[in-house]
């Protein structure tokens, strides 16, 4: 990941000029910057309606930078993910690969 990135990051998710993984794919990027003991920089990104076409499982994906990445539901919105990635941080497992309960999600 381009260090750069990681800089333009605030406590607020910030639209991003293109998907630093691959510019050329042209995805809609968004990133924000979690503290604890430790700074996460956590970004999504993906394109409305990618699930349709062929291999491919969900519009937006998660990354937390150094860890993990995944997904939310196949077609939801990226101001979806990121309140489910918000969800996540609050719940202590932003950089834990498990997948919410449904007593997690009623949280949303």
């Amino acid at each position: 990941m381009k260090v750069e990135f990681d800089k333009t990051l605030t406590n607020k998710w910030v639209k991003m000029p293109y998907w630093y993984g691959n510019p050329e794919l042209g995805l809609d990027c968004w990133g924000k910057k979690f503290n604890d003991y430790v700074t996460t920089c956590v970004y999504v990104f993906g394109k409305i309606d990618k699930h349709k076409e062929l291999h491919q499982i969900t519009d937006f994906h998660y990354v937390v930078r150094g860890s993990h990445s995944g997904m939310f539901e196949s077609n939801s919105s990226a101001e979806e993910v990121m309140k489910y990635v918000d969800l996540r941080y609050k719940l202590k497992l932003l950089d834990h690969g498990r997948n919410l309960t449904e007593d997690e999600l009623k949280k949303l």
